[in-house]
């Protein structure tokens, strides 16, 4: 990622405290030269990915006699205008560009005493609160704009240690090395969250980590779970765990143990939070725990670098290390006391937005394991189908939905045919398009509701009777109920009413999507040679990588299969 590095003073360039960093290019300005990076966006070199603004409020607004007196109200106006006026290039660059995300991260730093601030609040407390505001009234408009207020994470640190009064006076830097390093570290956490998805599952031990203790040999009595003390730390961290389930994260057990006996804490101890409901995989056994994960994996159709294990057992974290390096295991501490902070800190499940259906995860994964253990029984594939009562259904971008479509293009990696990764401001322009065709695909059928679970991208060239499939992608939650038969059937009916012919889908091969060329043959697409022509349109065009190959569908003889097991296409 190309990063443009400016700021309201200096920000060392060169230092070492910029290491978290250092597998991006890293750009500075000038000092003091943020003003024409916002006005000057034709100027920006086209490769830049992302412009991080550092702002001392200090540096910024001009302190008003009158906005410093006791009267909490008293020259608001006149500092609000100040911080309008000086957030205008912010709003000017966000105006015509938005596609670089722009992060704005900022502090203040001001002496007062305990005395002055027992009746009424320091100046730059008070300014502090209208930067913020009328920031987060300009992201509700923005997608690509991010906020870090620094003082909460200075606070972990202690306000004084991250500022320097030295480096001011000889550098014009306010930051300490300490706070420019911790400035370093919360971009470079953003920025794994840009080009990472965030885990969805949590796998857990349970003797020594949901309690205390070894039930096989303590005994229901014995473990140690409760309000006081250690057994306090233990509840607090599954406390930790459903708060994370709450946001859509699974959670699952794998765990050397005789299975009635944890079953036994889950439904009889009195101070367990952690409920069977909450649990939607589990392996409990006294195989190795890294071949329970493996289970786990295949059972939720998830890949397994999409894991989170946690252990308090140093031997078992490090053989699931060796035996599944894609799996994330952190280094638990000794301490217990440690584990619900520790847990909740964890960058790897955090979001940017946690939506409606991230909070149906757990009911839906649930959905998705009985689905596929009836259908391992049945005998009758086709009346197992049709007894589904699947309920698909095409959803019209809206703006509440864009977060979704993110998530989808984030997240989505084995039915992806192009693996592309819109944001949600992107996809919100491409469905303006009036040549393009861009749909949420829902599900429902008599295990539940299963969401929005795909998004469909297919940009019209009526002139030469094609359509282009951009983005075609199912969450792999869905697999199995054919809705890929069903949402090419709905592409094929709104095309052909403009005389389009022939359906061309990019694939652009990974080591998660190998699935889709079982697609491409169950339904009729064959490959095409890139350097071919359809009425006039080369194929070149559509290309968007080398490495990518083209599929075409003649849609006048085109027979799509599966249609049977939805009953509005008999």
């Amino acid at each position: 990622m190309n990063i443009l590095l400016t700021g309201t003073g200096n920000l060392l360039e060169g230092s070492a405290v910029w290491s978290p960093l250092k597998p991006h290019t890293l750009e500075h300005t000038d000092l003091n030269m943020w003003t024409r990076v916002f006005m000057s966006p034709d100027d920006l070199d086209p490769k830049t990915d992302m412009i991080v603004w550092v702002v001392s409020l200090e540096e910024l607004i001009a302190r008003s006699a009158s906005f410093k007196c006791n009267d909490a109200g008293s020259g608001s106006d006149s500092v609000e205008s100040e911080i309008t006026l000086q957030l205008n290039p912010l709003r000017t660059f966000l105006g015509v560009s938005r596609k670089t995300r722009v992060v704005v991260a900022w502090s203040w730093n001001e002496a007062y005493s305990s005395i002055q601030y027992s009746r009424s609040v320091p100046f730059l407390e008070r300014a502090d609160r209208i930067w913020e505001s009328q920031l987060r009234e300009l992201q509700a408009d923005h997608e690509n704009l991010f906020l870090l207020p620094l003082r909460p994470h200075f606070a972990r640190e202690g306000l004084a240690k991250c500022y320097d009064v030295r480096n001011y006076y000889v550098g014009y830097c306010r930051f300490s090395f300490k706070g420019l390093k911790m400035i370093a570290d919360v971009i470079s956490n953003l920025v794994y969250r840009f080009e990472q998805a965030p885990k969805k599952v949590l796998v857990l031990d349970c003797d020594n980590t949901l309690w205390g203790g070894v039930i096989g040999e303590d005994g229901l009595q014995g473990i140690v779970l409760g309000e006081d003390g250690v057994g306090r730390a233990y509840k607090d961290f599954q406390k930790g765990i459903r708060e994370l389930a709450e946001q859509g994260i699974l959670v699952a057990l794998s765990s050397k143990n005789n299975e009635d006996d944890v079953w036994e804490v889950f439904d009889k101890h009195p101070e367990m939070l952690l409920k069977r409901s909450d649990i939607v995989a589990h392996r409990i056994n006294w195989q190795e725990k890294a071949n329970g994960i493996q289970e786990i994996a295949e059972e939720l159709g998830l890949g397994i670098d999409s894991f989170v294990f946690w252990d308090d057992n140093h031997l078992e974290r490090e053989k699931v290390r060796v035996v599944l390096p894609e799996v994330t295991v952190p280094d638990v501490s000794d301490e217990v006391f440690d584990w619900y902070t520790t847990l909740l800190g964890m960058k790897e499940f955090h979001k940017f937005v946690v939506t409606e259906e991230d909070r149906k995860k757990v009911s839906q994964y649930r959905s998705r394991a009985m689905f596929h253990t009836e259908k391992k029984t049945a005998t009758d594939l086709s009346g197992f189908m049709r007894s589904l009562e699947l309920e698909p259904s095409l959803l019209p971008i809206s703006p509440p939905l864009l977060a979704r479509c993110e998530q989808l293009c984030v997240k989505t990696n084995q039915f992806n045919l192009s693996l592309r990764r819109y944001d949600a401001a992107t996809i919100s322009k491409l469905s303006a398009d009036p040549d393009c065709l861009v749909y949420l695909g829902h599900m429902k059928d008599r295990f539940g509701d299963h969401g929005n679970v795909s998004l469909v991208i297919v940009r019209e060239y009526a002139e030469n009777k094609l359509a282009f499939i951009d983005t075609f992608l199912m969450s792999c939650r869905i697999l199995g109920r054919h809705f890929e038969a069903w949402l090419l059937e709905q592409l094929r009916r709104m095309v052909v009413t403009k005389a389009i012919r022939y359906l061309v889908a990019e694939y652009i091969p990974a080591a998660r999507n190998q699935m889709v060329l079982d697609f491409f043959r169950a339904y009729g697409f064959s490959e095409v040679n890139g350097d071919a022509e359809i009425n006039g349109k080369p194929l070149r065009e559509l290309k968007t990588t080398p490495e990518s190959r083209l599929y075409q569908l003649d849609l006048e003889i085109a027979k799509i299969p599966n249609l049977e097991h939805f009953r509005d296409e008999d």
